[in-house]
């Protein structure tokens, strides 16, 4: 398996640059507190704002892809929960939390994960100043989550490709102890969020593309699907819109090279996916 310091991710739905986690949580009648605590809410939801079906529909008109979203159906409301959930260790108790995200990459998610496991387990770093350049080494471990807009938080971030954002962002030294160091604590903490291992019941589909950026093709979605299907694993299918991507925003890619890779991701790629993931849930109507 290929070491990275990003951990698996399998199928992310969203609706044009805007992420809406719905997580919930659920009981068990396990042993003690540690089954029935998890789910439990350790405050009340908090409101964040209203998107009506209108302001949806504008934005996938600016986006032009009525064809592949079609309209929207009601209005969202998005909102913030904490919930107490089980740890990575045995018998660990810690809590989540499902915001609003805005995908922005290496600016967004990356710094988020090490951050993250730098909270659960201690080790990733001593300091901020290890890991991140100045300025951002002074804000970051406070900055995610975050409930800011896309433009205040995109002020606090670095812009440009993302190997630019990378650099800008991160110590020279930490990318090359991470690049060459398996027993780097962030290549460690990394294996142990990995979710391969097991075997999917239900049908299930890996979707993305073959040059997304942020989440690389090959040891995302290609890596998941070659784990499933090397125990059998038939009914588990991957799709690669990257296709689709080039015959729609290839005058971009032409024109345009860094508006092309760094909307990608959260732009080109989500919708393509989403449609996938509606084929497939049409199956179960």
């Amino acid at each position: 398996m290929k070491q990275s310091y990003e951990y698996k991710k399998a199928c992310l739905i969203f609706l044009t640059g805007l992420l809406i986690f719905s997580l919930f949580g659920c009981s068990s009648s396990g042993n003690g507190n540690y089954f029935t605590l998890r789910g439990t809410l350790i405050e009340a939801p908090n409101v964040i704002s209203t998107v009506t079906a209108a302001q949806l529909d504008g934005i996938i008109i600016n986006a032009d892809l009525q064809t592949l979203a079609g309209n929207a159906k009601c209005d969202v409301t998005v909102a913030q929960i904490n919930y107490r959930t089980i740890g990575v260790q045995a018998g660990e108790v810690t809590n989540a939390s499902g915001v609003v995200l805005i995908p922005g990459g290496v600016q967004v998610f990356v710094p988020f994960e090490i951050t993250s496991w730098q909270k659960v387990y201690g080790n990733l770093y001593h300091t901020a100043s290890d890991v991140f350049n100045s300025p951002y080494d002074s804000y970051i471990e406070t900055l995610f989550p975050t409930l800011l807009t896309p433009a205040d938080l995109a002020n606090l971030l670095p812009g440009g490709t993302p190997a630019q954002a990378r650099d800008a962002m991160f110590v020279a030294s930490y990318l090359n102890d991470l690049a060459t160091n398996p027993n780097n604590a962030t290549i460690i903490a990394g294996k142990k969020q990995d979710l391969l291992g097991w075997n999917p019941q239900a049908p299930t589909t890996l979707c993305g593309g073959l040059h997304d950026p942020t989440v690389k093709f090959p040891i995302n979605a290609q890596a998941a699907y070659d784990d499933f299907t090397s125990r059998g694993g038939a009914n588990v299918t991957l799709v690669d819109v990257d296709p689709e991507i080039q015959q729609k925003y290839g005058s971009v890619l032409a024109s345009n090279p860094t508006l092309y890779w760094s909307s990608y991701h959260g732009t080109y790629e989500s919708p393509f996916c989403s449609r996938v993931a509606k084929e497939l849930f049409d199956l179960c109507k």
